[in-house]
């Protein structure tokens, strides 16, 4: 289960970045960007998804260094945000993922991303991949 192996964390200057621009404490956050990732993500059809603290990628999706790679970021931040701070679009459930993309969750996600990105791209390094 890839949300269940350690991940990475964000390179240090997404994350300050992403933090000055989201106005919240990232440093707990796990990115998953390896081969099994890639398979859970394409399990359920998505570029990316979050469940608790943790971002998965799919294949290319993480890219820190491009406006498009920190806008699907930023996206998934306002998931891990929703997710820990009691609103919850989904869960693990019995070692399996059950989706729930509540359409209004899924909203506030892209409105976030898009207040994120109003500033413009940050410039940082790409990460290398992991599990």
């Amino acid at each position: 289960d890839v949300i269940s192996s350690p991940g990475q964390q964000l390179d240090t200057s997404i994350q300050r970045a992403m933090e000055d621009r989201m106005g919240d404490n990232l440093g707990d956050v796990r990115i998953h960007t390896g081969p099994s990732a890639a398979k859970a993500c394409e399990d359920i059809n998505a570029r990316a998804f979050t469940v608790g603290n943790h971002i998965a990628f799919n294949h290319g999706e993480y890219d820190p260094s491009s406006a498009e790679g920190q806008h699907i970021l930023a996206h998934e931040l306002a998931h891990v945000r929703q997710q820990t701070g009691g609103a919850v679009s989904m869960l693990p459930q019995a070692g399996e993922l059950e989706i729930d993309p509540d359409p209004r969750l899924e909203r506030e996600a892209e409105e976030t991303a898009q207040r994120v990105m109003q500033g413009g791209k940050i410039g940082v390094h790409r990460m290398e991949h992991s599990d």
